[in-house]
């Protein structure tokens, strides 16, 4: 074990952006990355990219199986993947996706003294999410059985010594909760006087949270409220008349870079970035998109949008009428 050593286990490029404001709140000096990602894109590249620029150690794996089957599959490959790491041996690891098969068996590969949580987005608030509902299948079980994988959900929560988060005196997957600020590429300016107003849809893969979520209803309600621009999620694409944003930054570091000469408001159904965002700038307009039957069925996933003052809701319901 190498004495104070650290390792972030990163899936998301935001998950990067926390671990590196956490790097810089604890100081931490000597620590490195183990990035999986599902999607070869821009945006995962640049990320690490930076991490290469400050002369951080990492480690990533692609994972190129589509099906939820050829995931389960993947765990001997991660197992394998893992062995050949040079370095295994830590004092503390800190992961943020806690209900991932594939950081299981990582977790079950290295040596370490200490683990740690982090933030990852909604799954943290949402209290029906996968981080409080453990939502393992047997299939899963069964193979991580045969890896000789223990590690779990509830295994993760309760040794966890600390969870870190920037969502701010809000409840999380454990009792000991520690606040960071999220820290940016850069800093947000106030600049004064009348800007452009620029309406931004926030892209999600909705299709794969419910069925009403098609290419048809998306583009009328975005198109009926007057959203301009559309913010691409890397596994969602909408074939509507709005201004594709292409950019390798985050929501996060794009809203930073554009309000400096725009004013932006944002549009979404589920998405915490509104969160995110409204935290580092209380000046933010953002609008959360409802009707009757998301608001009956998703109920507690919008409570996490309520009493801000940066958000207003919208009934998309009462567009056509």
């Amino acid at each position: 074990m190498l004495k104070g050593k650290a390792l972030f286990i990163c899936m998301t490029p935001l998950q990067i952006l926390i671990a590196k404001s956490i790097i810089s709140d604890k100081k931490i000096e000597n620590c490195s990355f183990l990035i999986f990602y599902y999607n070869d894109n821009t945006k995962y590249k640049y990320y690490i990219n930076l991490l290469k620029k400050k002369g951080f150690d990492y480690d990533f794996y692609e994972i190129k199986s589509k099906t939820k089957a050829g995931r389960l599959l993947e765990l001997f490959k991660i197992k394998k993947f893992i062995n050949k790491i040079k370095n295994r041996k830590f004092e503390d690891i800190y992961v943020s996706s806690i209900n991932n098969a594939l950081i299981h068996t990582a977790l079950q590969e290295l040596s370490f003294y200490r683990i740690f949580t982090f933030d990852d987005g909604l799954a943290n608030l949402y209290k029906d999410s996968g981080y409080y509902i453990d939502k393992e299948v047997k299939i899963q079980k069964f193979i991580k059985r045969i890896l000789g994988v223990s590690w779990s959900l509830k295994l993760i929560k309760s040794s966890s010594q600390m969870h870190y988060s920037i969502y701010k005196d809000k409840d999380n997957i454990i009792n000991e909760v520690t606040y960071i600020n999220l820290q940016t590429s850069s800093n947000i300016l106030d600049y004064k006087g009348k800007k452009e107003v620029l309406k931004i849809y926030i892209g999600q893969p909705l299709y794969e949270v419910d069925d009403c979520f098609t290419q048809e209803f998306l583009i009328k309600v975005l198109s009926e409220i007057g959203v301009d621009y559309y913010f691409p999620h890397p596994r969602e694409s909408l074939n509507g008349n709005f201004n594709y944003i292409e950019s390798n930054l985050i929501l996060e570091d794009y809203y930073v870079e554009i309000s400096r000469n725009y004013e932006v408001h944002f549009y979404t159904f589920f998405s915490t970035a509104i969160i995110n965002i409204g935290m580092m700038d209380e000046n933010l307009k953002s609008y959360v998109l409802f009707n009757d039957y998301l608001m009956k069925k998703y109920k507690s996933v919008y409570h996490v949008f309520d009493f801000k003052s940066y958000i207003d809701f919208v009934n998309i319901g009462e567009i056509n009428e």
